[in-house]
């Protein structure tokens, strides 16, 4: 048990505090009650002068809930010497600033798609977004303590299915357009492979799935997949929902498998859709189904998580960068959403992720050799400070198929970090 000695009992200030230290058991002590308390005490400006641990106070009025100015937070702490070792200033708000996510509030911070930019972090103000801040600072801060972090980190394989299938199971609408696409590209050998897949046995080239769950098993990785039942549209190509046999191998799936929701790029801004695409995922994975990554990793904060927590959502894996890997909320591991607009504390849990293969390829314009590197630097980086290795992938990347020729080698790689 550890035992935090402040004047401060903000909603605000004991969120951050759990959000730092879980799963260790923690208390918010009166000076009157430190003598008889039996464990570990930290003085954060309670004048407690035989603690074993002390963070001087400053900026105290940030924990006040009437207190909103988010460009005032990020002035004060951006110039601060922030880097991967346990600071010696007060560090709390940074870690609130973190985990609320207080950079998603401003203005100008998305791209075109409506994705939060790695370019618009605090993080770059310091040492860059590939260090969790938080996960570091805790493994030192509980080694002067000389406590045993109880944290058990997890590896997770998450796989965002765009396209089930690359020829299968599309119903003969898509099927006879997908021919007929073919021949206005000239597409020659695309026509050959949809025949050989349609009519020859050949097998679909997305069809990644047994390949995907023997190589996390053997490996000791968790798998999670994320399934769009979207409409056809602009940025939503997956399997028609209305195909009978795309909706029998979605709940195949769902049984021997983690199955959750990808919502639709265009369900964002159209509640219909996001009803209808949240019924049809429910039916699949038999009501379920409690987790969601955004298509495209698209969200507005903090509508997007308000709709998810209004929905029955209790997990959601979108926090992570399109163009760049690292962390975006300066931890790896699990966390509570805090709503800044109405100050409480929610029981949504957002999930970081490391790296999505489709930043080296498309955004860093990385070779799979030449993407191995990075992995390795930041599997390196989440052991060193016990966090978790999540990583997202799609099941047509592994395929080793057209232009995802030679990339399966890197998941190979990062499955044995």
């Amino acid at each position: 048990m550890i035992g935090i000695v402040s004047p401060i009992q903000t909603e605000r200030y004991r969120y951050t505090w759990t959000q730092w230290l879980a799963p260790l058991p923690i208390t918010f002590l009166s000076l009157e009650e430190c003598s008889s308390f039996q464990g570990k005490t930290i003085d954060h400006g309670g004048g407690y002068d035989q603690a074993d641990f002390t963070i001087p106070l400053s900026e105290a009025h940030f924990w006040d809930p009437d207190f909103k100015d988010i460009l005032q937070w990020r002035s004060s702490i951006k110039e601060l010497s922030v880097s991967a070792s346990l600071p010696d200033f007060d560090f709390l708000p940074v870690l609130f600033y973190l985990y609320a996510r207080l950079d998603e509030y401003l203005p100008d911070t998305s791209d075109a798609l409506g994705r939060f930019k790695a370019s618009c972090t605090i993080q770059q103000h310091w040492q860059g977004v590939k260090i969790p801040y938080a996960d570091g600072w805790r493994k030192e801060f509980l080694t002067l303590l000389n406590i045993q972090d109880p944290f058990v980190p997890k590896k997770m394989l998450t796989i965002d299915i765009d396209s089930a299938f690359a020829f299968i199971k599309k119903g003969w609408y898509r099927t006879l357009g997908g021919f007929a696409k073919d021949v206005v590209r000239r597409d020659r050998i695309h026509f050959i492979d949809r025949f050989k897949v349609l009519f020859l046995g050949m097998p679909d080239p997305y069809n990644t799935y047994d390949w995907l769950f023997q190589n996390t098993q053997e490996n000791g990785w968790d798998l999670m997949y994320f399934m769009l039942v979207a409409d056809f549209g602009e940025y939503d190509k997956g399997l028609p929902y209305s195909a009978g046999a795309f909706r029998e191998w979605s709940q195949q799936l769902a049984e021997k498998s983690n199955v959750a929701w990808h919502p639709g790029f265009a369900s964002h801004g159209d509640i219909e859709k996001w009803k209808t695409e949240w019924s049809r995922i429910q039916k699949i994975t038999r009501h379920q189904c409690r987790a969601t990554r955004m298509h495209y990793l698209k969200m507005q904060m903090p509508q997007t998580y308000h709709r998810l927590l209004e929905t029955g959502v209790k997990q959601d894996y979108t926090m992570g960068f399109a163009e760049e890997v690292g962390f975006r909320a300066g931890t790896s591991r699990t966390f509570d959403w805090y709503d800044w607009n109405h100050e409480q504390w929610t029981d949504l849990q957002l999930v970081p992720f490391a790296y999505m293969e489709v930043t080296f390829k498309k955004y860093l314009k990385k070779t799979p050799s030449e993407a191995k590197a990075i992995v390795k630097e930041l599997s390196e980086i989440v052991k060193s400070t016990n966090g978790d290795w999540i990583v997202l992938w799609h099941n047509e990347s592994v395929s080793n198929y057209r232009e995802w020729k030679g990339w399966q080698s890197l998941l190979v790689y990062t499955l044995k970090t």
